[in-house]
């Protein structure tokens, strides 16, 4: 597995191209809002010297300057986009060409978005997919490759099952990445189902990068548009926190900027369509940055090993209720707020674990108390208790016997009420 793709990463979908210059930066605009990679402008029609490659190299040199890995973005790599079809020959070409201009600049390649999208014959889409991801591999194998998946073509599980095992059998992708936006339906009537649907399409893609041991990334949600909500600060922190619980590592903010349109089908972005930052932008550069030193710094080496849904369950993951943990003794809830509970493990071999306990509430508060059994539950001085904010998530490092305690530590049985995670 590519070094990259074994961190957490935040990044977005960047429609601009690069046929126009921009009022602003583009590279330092995502910089600024939290994300980790950066997406270049799409790349459409250019000839070597000209205008579109030179404003190319201006965003690559940018993001170097910067520190950004690059995902690079380039119609003639992409087998199945909406507006034309690349070629195998010009996709080697330009294959060729980037390593040889960019180097180590660039991390990733974009090749197709939903590849069942409006495409009824799924063996021509996926052996496309394979196709053009092994040029990839030929070519430029230090590069991975981008394929965001239409989540639940058929929402029903054996049929999406077998599909996505085809998907990932075939094509054999580095990544397991798909879009998924229910969970910001408008409709009142509409918001249930929609976050039944967002956990459904969470338990199904990651069984499947489970059984093939690759990297989980969900695209989410931060625009309004077709028949979605403007998200607000705890959609932005819902969601980063909902998916890390469940073993997503990276994140794809769709999407970042505005259209021409001043006014149309696709509302509020982060960057307006005059290329300012609008008020969507300040608070999801905030949660990008709280998730990367609350969640990523924390987790990073380690992998998901148990999840357990409280009081209520979405999405056929297991319920803390009829579940037994060898380390989680016992949950509560005081206000019967639904918890996520997520334990990882630690990828180097010393066994040492963190349990991960999340707010499912958007809007509420919650008080829990967790403990934690034998030599955890001695050297965690029983366990936590403590409120968390709408969204919220706590880490807590279980230490054993051998090991200094090194946080703060909550006495499950006297909870010190003046200790509260906002």
């Amino acid at each position: 597995m590519k070094e990259f793709l074994k961190h957490y990463q935040i990044g977005c979908w960047f429609y601009k191209s690069t046929d126009k210059d921009l009022n602003y930066d583009p590279i330092k605009a995502q910089k600024d809002a939290g994300f980790t990679y950066a997406t270049t402008p799409e790349h459409w029609r250019y000839a070597p010297g000209n205008e579109t490659e030179k404003r190319m190299d201006k965003y690559i040199a940018r993001a170097k300057e910067l520190n950004m890995p690059v995902l690079y973005q380039d119609s003639n790599l992409m087998p199945l986009n909406r507006y034309a079809s690349a070629t195998p020959e010009k996709a080697i070409e330009r294959l060729k060409f980037i390593k040889e201009r960019y180097g180590d600049a660039i991390t990733g390649v974009f090749l197709v978005d939903e590849p069942w999208w409006k495409y009824q014959d799924e063996g021509k889409s996926l052996s496309k997919c394979k196709e053009y991801n092994e040029y990839v591999m030929k070519y430029t194998p230090e590069y991975w490759s981008f394929i965001a998946l239409l989540s639940g073509p058929k929402a029903r599980w054996d049929h999406d099952y077998n599909v996505l095992c085809d998907y990932v059998e075939t094509v054999k992708p580095e990544v397991l990445l798909y879009n998924v936006y229910s969970q910001c339906m408008a409709e009142e009537h509409e918001k249930e189902q929609g976050v039944i649907n967002f956990f459904y399409q969470l338990n199904l893609f990651s069984e499947i990068a489970k059984k093939y041991k690759i990297p989980l990334w969900a695209s989410l949600f931060i625009t309004s548009c077709w028949v979605f909500r403007t998200p607000d600060k705890l959609d932005f922190r819902w969601q980063l926190n909902m998916c890390a619980a469940h073993g997503v590592k990276g994140f794809v903010w769709y999407h970042f900027q505005q259209g021409e349109e001043v006014a149309g089908k696709n509302g509020s972005c982060p960057i307006d369509a005059f290329g300012e930052k609008s008020e969507l932008f300040y608070p999801l550069a905030f949660e990008n940055k709280a998730f990367k030193i609350n969640i990523i710094d924390n987790l990073e080496g380690y992998e998901l090993e148990e999840v357990y849904h409280y009081y209520q369950r979405y999405g056929n993951f297991k319920m803390w209720e009829f579940s037994h943990d060898d380390v989680i003794e016992e949950v509560k809830s005081q206000y019967n707020r639904t918890l996520i509970i997520s334990r990882f493990k630690a990828t180097d071999g010393s066994g040492r674990q963190k349990v991960m306990i999340t707010n499912f509430n958007r809007t509420e508060n919650g008080h829990f108390d967790i403990k934690f059994k034998g030599e955890y539950a001695k050297y965690n001085c029983g366990g936590y208790s403590g409120y968390l904010g709408p969204a919220a998530a706590k880490i807590i490092n279980l230490f054993d016997g051998d090991e200094p305690r090194k946080t703060e530590r909550f006495d499950v049985d006297k909870p010190d009420e003046d200790q509260r995670l906002n």
